[in-house]
């Protein structure tokens, strides 16, 4: 098996400008109205991007979706003068602050520096980490692929998938925003240091591979088993095998103030609790099966372009970035959708550059040679050099390309705006909570969401606005021995079965796990309308606030 950069030549210091006469001409030629067209066209590209990471976030009042045990965590980091403390209070459930903590930091320096809230710094910073990926990205594409053009391509994909930024620009983006930014650098400095064999390099890799592992261990671990397959296919000699070690030694360093704090507050068990515990039980190789990750709203014609680009490297020989998407599948089981759109962008901008075009350009050269398709070599010469100043060719180039964009484009922003934000009747819901039941009182809440791991901010936010229990409530657990996070995630599906029942399916699902709960928290817009009845009806339950489709009712009678 030939495994290699999908039409990588740089690897061994060619490029295809340097093997293909027609792009040796083009190097040379002055910048004409095609090529300000071009450069338009990214420019529109690029702010059409920025807009989708930052207009949904300035648009708000309020972080996107999740991000309420992040936020906790930052003002708690504040109140301790920037020593990590050993625990969290985040839903009373003594949870380790053993998370990465560089996003914490940045965004309590941040709000120190500028005086804003720690709460608008979470809504704002993670999209502006989002907007830094897109060079990090191009940089990381314009290594690993043929040429420019394809490296170009990529990134206008990469731009508008909505997988590559949509779970970044959330509250919960705090750390996964500068995860993600750091684990595509490091991978830019690995292929630096293993083709180009540089000491300087080793430095940089290791300096951006600690930046990852100090802001989200997922995206730090996508950044390891990455390189590691970069090492394979361009570092295999003993001088990068000493650099490597080099890298893992020095990202062990810099990184030993937050991991032996850790183990000198806690031990082991965080780490060995979440290594073991917080991903999920099986391989999650449905979507990859029917080749849908990229979460487009409208027919997924970014997947079709990056599967074709599949063939494209397969035909070639070129298996570097396939092998690589294919992986992730395997060593990343948790959550590889997203990471998986980093290659699935290089593949559309294979596929486009490789496959679309030359397709187009062929029916062009078609219709310019009256239908002959073996025209003699002087025509065909002459066909080829005004095939791309054709200004029909130009015109359906330019179609295709604008109706990709705006297909992209749409498609995107319709899931920006699905992504929800806590809704203010809620946030007023959990500060009367806060105000006038007891510390200790515990909460089911309820707001219609049929996943945790998704979009439910009702959830998360609930014990950092409210300051009181949700029994329910996912997040952070990963971080317990005994595998709670899994024993939670069960317990939050088989309790959203009582959305369409009475009061007696949250006795019974209090009994079978042994919860104790005091108030029952309905966001009524979205579910529920069986149970509320029931409780409104049980003599058991007496309704304690009801207020703009937000309603508390308080169990006179514990389990």
């Amino acid at each position: 098996m030939k495994v290699g950069a999908a039409g990588t030549g740089r690897a061994r210091g060619t490029r295809l400008s340097t093997r293909v006469p027609a792009f040796q001409k083009v190097r040379g030629l002055r910048i004409g109205p095609a090529e300000r067209a071009v450069a338009m066209f990214a420019a529109l590209c690029a702010v059409g991007a920025i807009y989708l990471r930052m207009g949904p976030v300035l648009a708000a009042d309020f972080p996107l979706n999740d991000g309420g045990l992040f936020y906790l965590m930052t003002e708690e980091l504040r109140r301790a003068g920037y020593s990590l403390p050993a625990f969290t209070a985040y839903n009373a459930a003594g949870l380790p602050f053993a998370y990465p903590p560089l996003g914490f930091y940045l965004a309590g320096f941040t709000a120190d520096l500028t005086g804003a809230s720690v709460l608008d710094v979470v809504r704002v910073l993670p999209a502006v980490f989002s907007v830094l990926t897109i060079p990090a990205f191009y940089l990381l594409a314009n290594d690993l692929l043929r040429s420019r053009a394809e490296a170009a391509v990529a990134t206008a994909a990469f731009m508008f998938l909505p997988r590559t930024y949509l779970w970044f620009v959330m509250g919960g983006g705090l750390t996964r925003a500068p995860g993600f930014l750091f684990a595509l650098l490091m991978l830019h400095q690995s292929y630096q240091l293993y083709t180009r064999r540089e000491a300087r390099f080793v430095v940089s890799t290791t300096v951006l591979g600690s930046l990852a592992v100090l802001s989200h261990l997922e995206n730090a671990w996508f950044a390891v088993y990455s390189a590691v397959l970069l090492f394979l296919v361009y570092g295999r000699n003993r001088k990068s095998f000493v650099h490597s070690l080099l890298v893992m030694a020095g990202v062990l360093v810099l990184t030993a103030p937050w991991w032996a704090t850790v183990l000198r507050q806690h031990g082991t068990w965080p780490f060995a609790a979440v290594a073991a515990g917080g991903g999920y039980d099986n391989f999650n190789l449905g979507t990859l099966k029917v080749f849908w990750f990229t979460q487009e709203p409208y027919m997924t014609l970014l997947s079709a372009l990056g599967l074709l680009g599949v063939f494209v490297c397969l035909f070639e020989g070129k298996l570097l970035v396939p092998f690589w998407m294919l992986a992730m599948f395997f060593v990343n089981p948790r959550n590889p959708e997203t990471v998986a759109n980093v290659p699935l962008a290089m593949l559309v901008g294979i596929s486009v550059v490789r496959l679309v075009v030359p397709g187009l350009c062929r029916a062009a050269l078609d219709r310019h040679s009256g239908g002959d398709t073996h025209p003699a070599p002087e025509e065909g010469r002459e066909i080829r050099e005004r095939l791309f100043p054709s200004r029909g060719t130009a015109l359906l180039a330019a179609g295709v390309c604008a109706y990709l964009a705006g297909y992209a484009f749409t498609g995107a922003r319709r899931v920006a705006r699905d992504t929800p934000v806590l809704p203010r009747s809620d946030r007023d819901a959990m500060r009367w909570a806060a105000a006038h039941t007891h510390p200790r009182s515990a909460f089911l809440v309820f707001a219609g969401n049929p996943s945790w791991f998704g979009l439910d901010p009702v959830s998360e936010w609930f014990p950092v606005l409210a300051g009181r229990a949700s029994v329910a409530t996912v997040q952070g657990y990963e971080w317990l021995p005994g595998r709670p996070f899994f024993t939670r995630q069960n317990r939050y599906k088989s309790l959203r079965e009582c959305e369409g029942s009475d009061v007696s399916c949250l006795d019974r699902w209090g009994a079978d796990g042994g919860a104790r709960f005091n108030y029952v928290y309905l966001h009524t817009p979205d579910c529920c309308s069986l149970l509320s009845e029931s409780l409104h009806r049980s003599p058991r339950y007496a309704k304690v606030y009801d207020a703009a489709g937000v309603a508390i009712f308080a169990r006179k009678a514990p389990l």
